[in-house]
C-alpha cells in the first residue's frame, strides 16, 4: 500500500493536511483540516484584564469560486473571560470509503493564552488536566490559521463609507493591494462600555471598530475567502468553567 502526504497552506487562512492511501480492494481518502492559529495573533486591548467581557467569538471562513461556495471551514471559537483566553481548535475529518463520504467534526486541541507575555500552552483535548507543568511557548511558534497582522496588505489608497450590515450601522473599507488582491472590510464600532479584543491590529485600532466581515478576492479568477465573526455572550459554558482552574 502506498501513502502520499501533501501539506499546503492557503494564505495562512487555513492549513490543510491531505493523506491518500491506495490499495487493490479499497481506496480511502482522509482530509484533516485544522481551523486554528487565530490565537497566535489575537490581541487584547490595554486594560482588558479588568473587563467583564465573558463569552465567545465565533469565527467563520468560507472559500468561494465562480459565485459558488466551495467549502466552509469548521468554526473556530475564542473563549474570553476577563484576561484569560482559550482557543478551541476544531478538526474536520472527511472519509471516502468505496464511494461513501462521511464527515466528522471534533475538538483537536485547546490553547491557553497569556497575551501580556505573548505565550501559549497547548492543552490537548483535556481541559481538566493539571497544566502547571505544560511549557509556555512563544505565540509565534503557532503553525495553523489566520495571520491577523500579515494578511491584510493594507493600502493607504482605501475608500471608506458608512453603510448598514445586519441592521447595524458599520463602516466599509475597500482597497486593492499591490499584489492585486481586493479587500472589502466591514467594521462595527467598538463598544464604549466594554474593552473588546482586537483581532486585526492593522485595521481595527485605526478605525475604532471590530471586523465583522472581510472578503478577500484573489486575482486571475482564483476565487475569494470570506471571513466573518460574531460575539456570543455566555454566562455558563464548560470551557469557561474550566478556565477558572487553568494556570
Amino acid at each position: 500500500m502506498e501513502k502520499t502526504r501533501l501539506e499546503t497552506s492557503i494564505r495562512l487562512y487555513i492549513q490543510t493536511e491531505l493523506t491518500v492511501s491506495g490499495g487493490n480492494k479499497m481506496r480511502v481518502i482522509f482530509i484533516s483540516i485544522l481551523a486554528a492559529g487565530i490565537s497566535a495573533l489575537f490581541f487584547l486591548r490595554p486594560g482588558s484584564q479588568e473587563s467583564g467581557n465573558k463569552g465567545a467569538y465565533i469565527i467563520s471562513l468560507e472559500s468561494w469560486q465562480g459565485g459558488q461556495r466551495i467549502f466552509k471551514f469548521p468554526n473556530d471559537s475564542i473563549f474570553v473571560c476577563g484576561d484569560r483566553t482559550v482557543q478551541q481548535v476544531m478538526r474536520l475529518d472527511q472519509f471516502d470509503f468505496q464511494g461513501k463520504v462521511s464527515l466528522m467534526q471534533s475538538v483537536e486541541t485547546y490553547y491557553l493564552i497569556d497575551f501580556n507575555k505573548g505565550l501559549f500552552k497547548d492543552l490537548g483535548r483535556d481541559l481538566e488536566q493539571k497544566t502547571e507543568k505544560i511549557p509556555w511557548k512563544d505565540l509565534r511558534e503557532k503553525r495553523y490559521g489566520i495571520d491577523f497582522r500579515g494578511d491584510l496588505h493594507f493600502s493607504e489608497n482605501f475608500k471608506i463609507k458608512d453603510t448598514v450590515y445586519e441592521g447595524k450601522k458599520i463602516k466599509k473599507i475597500s482597497y486593492t493591494a499591490e499584489n492585486r488582491e481586493k479587500y472589502d472590510i466591514l467594521l462595527e464600532p467598538f463598544s464604549s462600555e466594554e474593552r473588546e479584543p482586537v483581532f486585526f491590529d492593522v485595521i481595527e485600532p485605526r478605525f475604532k471598530g471590530r471586523v465583522v466581515k472581510m472578503t478577500t478576492s484573489y486575482p486571475d479568477g482564483k476565487g475569494m475567502v470570506v471571513y466573518t465573526t460574531k460575539y456570543v455572550p455566555l454566562s455558563n459554558h464548560p470551557v469557561l468553567d474550566a478556565m477558572k482552574n487553568l494556570r
